[in-house]
Protein backbone atom coordinates (compact mmCIF):
# COMPACT_ATOMS: atom_id res chain seq x y z
CA UNK A 1 0.00 0.00 0.00
CA UNK A 2 2.69 2.36 0.76
CA UNK A 3 4.65 1.69 -2.47
CA UNK A 4 1.42 2.95 -4.12
CA UNK A 5 1.01 6.04 -2.13
CA UNK A 6 4.30 7.09 -2.65
CA UNK A 7 4.04 5.98 -6.90
CA UNK A 8 1.05 8.22 -6.81
CA UNK A 9 2.63 11.16 -5.21
CA UNK A 10 6.17 10.57 -7.57
CA UNK A 11 3.94 10.37 -10.50
CA UNK A 12 1.24 13.47 -9.78
CA UNK A 13 4.56 15.29 -8.77
CA UNK A 14 5.80 14.84 -12.20
CA UNK A 15 2.80 15.73 -14.03
CA UNK A 16 2.82 19.37 -12.27
CA UNK A 17 6.77 19.78 -13.22
CA UNK A 18 5.87 19.04 -16.59
CA UNK A 19 3.43 21.70 -16.78
CA UNK A 20 4.45 25.19 -18.17
CA UNK A 21 4.17 27.74 -20.91
CA UNK A 22 4.93 27.44 -24.06
CA UNK A 23 4.40 30.79 -25.92
CA UNK A 24 2.90 33.93 -25.80
CA UNK A 25 1.64 36.65 -28.35
CA UNK A 26 2.84 40.50 -27.19
CA UNK A 27 1.77 43.18 -28.52
CA UNK A 28 3.88 46.54 -28.60
CA UNK A 29 2.97 50.10 -28.34
CA UNK A 30 5.07 52.62 -29.75
CA UNK A 31 6.30 49.96 -33.30
CA UNK A 32 6.64 52.62 -36.43
CA UNK A 33 9.24 50.69 -38.27
CA UNK A 34 11.26 47.19 -38.92
CA UNK A 35 14.28 49.14 -37.18
CA UNK A 36 11.81 49.32 -34.11
CA UNK A 37 10.77 45.89 -34.29
CA UNK A 38 14.62 44.49 -34.72
CA UNK A 39 15.47 46.11 -31.28
CA UNK A 40 12.45 44.57 -29.58
CA UNK A 41 12.91 40.94 -31.07
CA UNK A 42 16.86 41.86 -30.05
CA UNK A 43 15.87 42.38 -26.77
CA UNK A 44 13.46 39.56 -26.17
CA UNK A 45 16.18 36.79 -28.16
CA UNK A 46 18.51 37.89 -24.86
CA UNK A 47 16.19 35.89 -22.74
CA UNK A 48 17.25 32.50 -22.26
CA UNK A 49 14.32 31.14 -21.93
CA UNK A 50 12.90 32.12 -25.19
CA UNK A 51 13.51 29.85 -28.25
CA UNK A 52 12.02 31.92 -31.30
CA UNK A 53 10.36 34.49 -32.43
CA UNK A 54 8.36 35.68 -35.12
CA UNK A 55 7.41 39.65 -35.75
CA UNK A 56 4.33 40.66 -37.08
CA UNK A 57 4.53 44.29 -38.17
CA UNK A 58 1.38 44.83 -39.40
CA UNK A 59 -0.16 43.92 -36.05
CA UNK A 60 2.83 44.82 -34.06
CA UNK A 61 3.14 41.87 -32.24
CA UNK A 62 5.88 39.18 -31.60
CA UNK A 63 4.94 35.62 -31.26
CA UNK A 64 6.79 33.80 -29.45
CA UNK A 65 7.48 30.18 -28.37
CA UNK A 66 9.48 29.27 -25.34
CA UNK A 67 12.04 26.67 -24.19
CA UNK A 68 10.94 23.08 -23.04
CA UNK A 69 12.05 23.15 -19.12
CA UNK A 70 13.01 26.65 -19.06
CA UNK A 71 11.16 29.24 -16.31
CA UNK A 72 9.28 31.40 -18.08
CA UNK A 73 9.74 34.93 -16.62
CA UNK A 74 7.05 36.85 -17.75
CA UNK A 75 8.52 40.13 -16.12
CA UNK A 76 11.64 39.46 -17.66
CA UNK A 77 9.76 39.96 -21.48
CA UNK A 78 8.18 42.92 -20.00
CA UNK A 79 11.37 44.44 -18.82
CA UNK A 80 12.99 44.25 -22.25
CA UNK A 81 10.67 45.92 -24.32
CA UNK A 82 9.93 48.60 -21.72
CA UNK A 83 14.31 48.77 -21.91
CA UNK A 84 14.30 48.89 -25.58
CA UNK A 85 12.08 52.08 -25.79
CA UNK A 86 8.29 50.40 -26.01
CA UNK A 87 5.37 49.32 -23.78
CA UNK A 88 3.29 46.01 -23.68
CA UNK A 89 0.02 46.95 -25.27
CA UNK A 90 -0.95 43.28 -24.48
CA UNK A 91 0.40 39.85 -23.19
CA UNK A 92 -1.41 36.36 -24.15
CA UNK A 93 0.47 33.77 -22.93
CA UNK A 94 -0.19 29.99 -24.11
CA UNK A 95 0.21 27.35 -20.82
CA UNK A 96 -0.07 23.49 -20.93
CA UNK A 97 -3.05 22.32 -18.78
CA UNK A 98 -3.35 19.04 -17.00
CA UNK A 99 -7.26 18.87 -15.22
CA UNK A 100 -6.62 22.57 -13.41
CA UNK A 101 -10.23 23.56 -12.43
CA UNK A 102 -10.52 27.45 -12.80
CA UNK A 103 -13.60 29.52 -11.86
CA UNK A 104 -14.29 33.16 -11.02
CA UNK A 105 -11.38 34.21 -8.24
CA UNK A 106 -9.32 30.77 -8.17
CA UNK A 107 -5.36 30.59 -7.91
CA UNK A 108 -2.80 28.07 -10.33
CA UNK A 109 0.57 28.30 -8.68
CA UNK A 110 3.43 27.62 -11.25
CA UNK A 111 7.11 28.72 -10.41
CA UNK A 112 7.18 31.51 -7.70
CA UNK A 113 4.60 32.74 -9.51
CA UNK A 114 0.34 32.71 -8.37
CA UNK A 115 -2.13 33.84 -11.53
CA UNK A 116 -5.64 34.64 -10.17
CA UNK A 117 -8.09 34.25 -12.58
CA UNK A 118 -10.57 36.73 -12.97
CA UNK A 119 -13.86 36.99 -14.19
CA UNK A 120 -13.97 33.53 -16.06
CA UNK A 121 -16.35 30.78 -15.76
CA UNK A 122 -15.83 27.75 -13.92
CA UNK A 123 -14.07 24.54 -16.26
CA UNK A 124 -11.70 21.92 -16.53
CA UNK A 125 -8.46 23.41 -18.64
CA UNK A 126 -6.75 20.85 -20.54
CA UNK A 127 -4.03 20.69 -23.24
CA UNK A 128 -2.62 24.51 -24.25
CA UNK A 129 -4.47 27.62 -23.36
CA UNK A 130 -4.56 30.96 -23.80
CA UNK A 131 -5.20 33.17 -21.16
CA UNK A 132 -4.66 37.20 -21.19
CA UNK A 133 -2.52 39.06 -18.32
CA UNK A 134 -4.72 41.71 -17.24
CA UNK A 135 -2.03 43.75 -14.70
CA UNK A 136 -1.20 47.01 -15.23
CA UNK A 137 2.30 47.40 -17.91
CA UNK A 138 0.84 44.06 -19.59
CA UNK A 139 -1.90 45.95 -21.41
CA UNK A 140 -2.68 49.67 -22.38
CA UNK A 141 -3.21 51.95 -19.93
CA UNK A 142 -6.91 52.69 -21.92
CA UNK A 143 -7.77 48.97 -21.29
CA UNK A 144 -6.20 48.20 -17.64
CA UNK A 145 -8.66 51.35 -16.71
CA UNK A 146 -11.54 49.57 -18.49
CA UNK A 147 -10.51 46.28 -17.04
CA UNK A 148 -10.03 47.93 -13.43
CA UNK A 149 -13.45 49.32 -13.08
CA UNK A 150 -14.89 46.19 -14.88
CA UNK A 151 -13.66 44.07 -12.58
CA UNK A 152 -14.96 43.37 -8.81
CA UNK A 153 -11.38 42.15 -8.05
CA UNK A 154 -10.16 45.20 -5.91
CA UNK A 155 -6.46 43.71 -5.74
CA UNK A 156 -5.61 44.31 -9.32
CA UNK A 157 -3.77 47.15 -9.61
CA UNK A 158 -2.04 46.30 -6.25
CA UNK A 159 2.07 46.49 -5.74
CA UNK A 160 1.40 43.94 -2.88
CA UNK A 161 0.61 39.89 -3.89
CA UNK A 162 -0.53 39.56 -0.80
CA UNK A 163 -3.84 41.98 -1.41
CA UNK A 164 -5.05 38.85 -3.09
CA UNK A 165 -3.36 36.30 -2.31
CA UNK A 166 -2.20 35.33 1.36
CA UNK A 167 1.26 33.03 1.71
CA UNK A 168 4.46 32.87 3.37
CA UNK A 169 6.71 32.19 0.91
CA UNK A 170 9.10 34.95 -0.41
CA UNK A 171 9.14 36.34 -3.88
CA UNK A 172 5.85 35.11 -4.99
CA UNK A 173 4.86 37.31 -8.28
CA UNK A 174 0.94 37.39 -8.46
CA UNK A 175 -0.68 38.17 -12.19
CA UNK A 176 -4.38 38.41 -12.92
CA UNK A 177 -5.26 36.44 -16.16
CA UNK A 178 -8.44 35.88 -17.15
CA UNK A 179 -9.27 33.44 -20.24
Amino acid sequence: MLKRVVFCLLFFTQLNCWAQFVSAKVKVIGLTCSMCSKSVHSALSSLIFIDSIKVDLESTSFNVVFKKGETVDLNKMKAKIEGAGFSVGELNASFNFTQQKVSNGSFFEHEQCVYHFIDVKEQVLNGEVSFKIMDKGFMSKKDFSKQKKKTSFKCIGEVSSNSCFKTEKKGVQVYHVSL
